[in-house]
């Protein structure tokens, strides 16, 4: 299962206008899940809310009600530091469905993009990649060419996507 928080999707429909990839990414035999607070209150462009809602309405992604939005404030009560970086609604959804779902023996993955996010799921253990991440799981298992995933990483990086280079062809060892 892939747990998806925005900026990934913002950056799948919207920065690379690559609405197909989704359907690449169901080839990795994994769910696509959107948590239900990352959906209500952080798609809100209309393309990216758009494609999201064509695939739940077709089955290929669904939309994950597991967190409250106290739990969520609870959540970021433990694992903020108020003189450092504000963690979004979106982000602490994501990671905080992975606690809930990853016990119960699912395999689950976060897709995390900005930088403390992911430095939040690497402080707790929490399995995660990033679209880069994924574009070389797509190239690697020949679902792309790997010229291709170079290609959109070009084109995200010039839109302004960044990621440092040595977390672009995975998660820090964690793999997809």
């Amino acid at each position: 299962m892939f747990i998806f928080d925005s900026t990934t999707l913002i950056a799948i429909f919207m920065e690379a206008g690559r609405p197909d990839l989704v359907e690449m990414l169901l080839e990795l035999d994994m769910h696509l899940v959107v948590p239900s607070n990352v959906w209500q209150h952080e798609i809100i462009d209309p393309t990216t809310r758009n494609g999201v809602a064509g695939y739940v309405s077709t089955g290929k992604m669904t939309i994950l009600d597991i967190n409250t939005l106290e739990e969520i404030d609870k959540f970021r009560a433990e694992v903020s530091d108020p003189k450092s970086y504000a963690y979004g609604l979106g982000e602490l959804d994501v990671i905080l469905a992975y606690k809930k779902i990853s016990p119960s023996g699912t395999a689950a993955r976060c897709v995390l993009d900005d930088r403390p996010a992911r430095n939040l799921a690497t402080r707790l253990g929490i399995k995660f990649t990033g679209l880069l991440g994924l574009l070389d799981a797509l190239a690697d298992r020949g679902i792309m060419g790997r010229g291709e995933a170079d290609e959109i990483k070009r084109r995200l990086r010039k839109g302004g996507f960044r990621m440092k280079p040595a977390s672009a062809s995975g998660d820090h060892g964690r793999g997809v």
